[in-house]
């Protein structure tokens, strides 16, 4: 019985747990669509709020739009515009439709449609802006502005009032009076008579084309830039002077024109601003039998010669602008017609005649040429320091013409030049060279007192301008080389364009040397140049011939110290050899003074034999046959090595030395059986120098693709004018040290090192010791080459 009652327990306990479960599943569910009610609500209040934010702001929007009395359309994606506001009068006559707004002709004045649809070409296009004041069909003025506002196009319609308005208004009658002018410019241009408009500055603004061929200009726009008036001074002031009083000016006058001079009625009117005027063509036409002189007098207007006319009664009748500027004269009085005398006593008073001891006298005399043929032709001294030449003829009927030009400039620069000549022609004489110019055609210009010396020439067979040809002639009797004087024809007389320049020696026949030199000139002529440098030769050969024998010498020197040499070091190797034999305790036992008299002789003769070794070492490199051996070569090795072998001699000096070698020195590549002759000839050396008690330092260091060996001592140091020489052969100074030597040391050194490509450097001052630098590539150059010392 038990085992059932256990069997529906279990039961129970699982039909209860999934109960639970069920219960719980649907409380969780319940919770969480709560909480999804809520959210949902939530967010729903959250979008209403937002819709009411937009209505508002929109309602905000459309207020502000509406505020103002405009029409708006906008274009986004459809072709056709869609309308925003819409609030302008009727009377205005814009329709707010969008079709019938794009209808342009149905409600805009025709002088606006063109525009405006280029406008909105332009902004359908390329978003282009514009704003326009435009008329409509019911006498209305619109301003119609579009713009792109982000993907949207807008047009915006207002009505124009107050200012804009009247702009608007004026514009409008500026466009009109615009056209106006322009269709009366076309109609003027089809009359065959002369017309012309003058601003307020009187020059000549406009002209039609009948005047442009009046005055035998081609065309209108050279009459403008030109200023050609077909008036002649004269009329012209009248003309001025009347329209000045407010009257219109008429006169019939005779202009110069294409087919020659012509008789017009000439009209002019203005209103202070502006001036035109006509010309018609009188009953005569053709001008008058003087003609001819009136056409010079129309030439003459134009000069910048003064001139003018006085006819039989003494009376100015024509004179032009440089006339009146030349005397400072009113242009208007002139054009009164004053006398010649009146003219020459103003200008008296103003101090603008010469000055003349009987004025009264001389007056007289000037006068006196009317009705006479009486020619003057006269240079005024004026008291302003200008120079006039005055010129007069007589004109038909008993009149004078006077021309006035001002000469100052002229006869101030003819005086300049001749200075300037006379200046050039002393210079070229105080010159050592000779000097000669020819032109093109192969003349003689120039020549100085040099040229005519070195070719012993007078002076009056070159003044009178000799052809290239007589003067070689002359010049043969003491140089006669048919080629160089060829080539000096050559450069003077050739006409091709690349000319060149040349130079070269004359060596005479009495033994001057002459230095040639040849130079063409921008104007087509050549300059020839004759310096006597038999001087400069005669030491520049002496000199050459001094260096030759002393090269030989040296030769000579150089090879008599290797043959000796050569034959000194078989006798010095048998000397070091039986004395190391004599000092072998196996040949015997040697008395005490007997071994110091063999280490003396040893050390004589090892030193004999390293100054041979030196000797020999330079003999080589000076013939070219010494080579290194490179290799990797060890630094610490190699100084430790030079450490054991001067240890004697440091410990018998006195002298301590201290090393130093940085961490990133290792290896280079180089000839380390030279390199320990380079170190120790330089350590011996700073020794040899060094007190008793002083130190010698050699310090190791790498820069870059350098490896460097300094050696510094605490010697004397060497003076300033000795420093030069250290490097040189057989240059020894003990300066009181202990160092003896033959002066080999140093020498070796510098052309070891620049056998290895590399640099020395030498830097002392005396009582201070002497420092010396050494550097070498790390790596073998590859041009073999001298480097230079790295940069610090």
């Amino acid at each position: 019985m038990a085992e059932p009652a256990a069997t529906v327990d279990a039961r129970i306990l699982f039909t209860l747990g999934i109960s639970l479960g069920v219960i719980a599943f649907a409380t969780g569910m319940a919770v969480y669509s709560l909480r999804a009610v809520r959210r949902a609500r939530e967010a729903t209040d959250e979008a209403a709020a937002e819709v009411q934010a937009l209505r508002k702001r929109k309602d905000r929007l459309e207020s502000v739009l509406a505020a103002e009395p405009q029409i708006l359309f906008a274009w986004t994606d459809s072709p056709r515009p869609r309308l925003l506001v819409a609030n302008l009068p009727p009377s205005l006559g814009v329709p707010s439709a969008p079709t019938a707004f794009l209808d342009f002709p149905a409600w805009l004045d025709a002088d606006g449609i063109a525009g405006l649809e280029r406008a909105l070409g332009g902004l359908m296009e390329n978003g282009e802006a514009f704003n326009l004041m435009l008329r409509t069909l019911t006498d209305r003025y619109i301003e119609i502005d579009g713009r792109a506002a982000g993907a949207a196009l807008t047009v915006r319609v207002r009505d124009l009032a107050g200012q804009r308005l009247e702009a608007a208004r004026q514009e409008r009658r500026r466009q009109a009076m615009e056209s106006q002018f322009g269709v009366l410019k076309r109609l003027l241009n089809t009359l065959p008579e002369p017309v012309w408009l003058k601003g307020a500055d009187r020059r000549i603004a406009w002209v039609n084309k009948a005047y442009a061929e009046a005055a035998d200009a081609g065309l209108e726009e050279t009459v403008i830039a030109d200023q050609i008036d077909l008036l002649n001074q004269t009329d012209r002031a009248d003309a001025e002077a009347s329209l000045a009083r407010g009257q219109a000016f008429q006169r019939e006058v005779e202009c110069l024109t294409e087919t020659g001079p012509q008789r017009f009625l000439a009209t002019m009117t203005g209103d202070g601003m502006t001036a035109a005027g006509i010309a018609s063509k009188t009953a005569g036409g053709a001008a008058a039998p003087k003609g001819d002189f009136q056409t010079k007098l129309r030439s003459f207007d134009r000069m910048s010669t003064a001139f003018a006319v006085f006819d039989s009664g003494r009376h100015l009748v024509h004179f032009n602008q440089a006339y009146a500027d030349l005397w400072q004269l009113d242009p208007a009085w002139l054009a009164s017609g004053p006398s010649d005398g009146e003219i020459l006593d103003r200008l008296r008073l103003s101090r603008l005649l010469p000055e003349k001891a009987n004025y009264q006298e001389w007056k007289e005399r000037w006068l006196s040429s009317y009705g006479k043929d009486v020619q003057f032709d006269e240079t005024w001294h004026l008291p302003d320091g200008r120079m006039l030449h005055v010129v007069t003829d007589a004109t038909p009927g008993d009149g004078v013409t006077y021309l006035f030009e001002n000469v100052t400039e002229k006869i101030s620069l003819e005086s300049r030049y001749n200075a300037l000549i006379q200046v050039q022609r002393e210079t070229l004489d105080t010159l050592r060279e000779g000097v000669a110019v020819f032109s093109a055609d192969g003349a003689l210009r120039l020549y100085n007192r040099a040229f005519a010396s070195i070719w012993q020439l007078q002076p009056h067979q070159l003044d009178g301008e000799p052809h290239i040809d007589e003067v070689i002639g002359w010049c043969r009797a003491l140089y006669d080389n048919a080629e160089e004087w060829e080539r000096t024809k050559t450069a003077v007389t050739a006409i091709t364009s690349d000319r060149h320049p040349y130079e070269s020696h004359l060596d005479r026949p009495d033994g001057s040397v002459i230095a040639c030199a040849a130079l063409p000139l921008p104007d087509g002529g050549t300059l020839l140049t004759y310096v006597d440098v038999s001087d400069t030769v005669r030491a520049e050969r002496a000199l050459i011939e001094k260096n030759e024998a002393l090269e030989a010498a040296d030769r000579l020197k150089t090879a008599f110290i290797s043959h000796v040499s050569y034959e000194l070091r078989t006798p010095l190797t048998n000397i070091i050899g039986f004395t190391d034999l004599l000092s072998n305790p196996a040949t015997g036992e040697l008395a005490p003074k007997q071994k110091e008299y063999l280490n003396d002789i040893e050390a004589s003769g090892r030193t004999l034999l390293a100054i041979i070794d030196d000797i020999l070492d330079l003999a080589s490199i000076d013939a070219g046959d010494f080579q290194l051996e490179r290799s990797a070569v060890d630094v610490h090795r190699v100084v430790e090595n030079l450490k054991t072998g001067l240890r004697d001699r440091l410990k018998q000096s006195g002298v301590r030395l201290d090393v130093r070698i940085e961490p990133s020195v290792s290896e280079l590549a180089a000839d380390e059986q030279r390199l320990a002759q380079i170190l120790y000839n330089l350590l011996s050396n700073a020794i040899g120098f060094s007190p008793e008690g002083g130190e010698v330092k050699l310090t190791c260091e790498a820069q870059g693709d350098m490896v460097g060996f300094r050696v510094e001592d605490q010697g004397a140091g060497i003076p300033e004018e000795y420093q030069r020489a250290v490097f040189d052969r057989f240059e020894s100074r003990t300066d009181g040290s202990r160092h003896r030597g033959a002066g080999l040391g140093l020498s070796i050194v510098k052309n070891l090192v620049e056998l290895h490509g590399g640099s020395i450097v030498l830097s002392s001052e005396f009582g201070k010791g002497t420092s010396v630098e050494v550097w070498l590539p790390r790596a073998e150059p590859s041009d073999k080459g001298r480097l230079a010392r790295p940069a610090e």
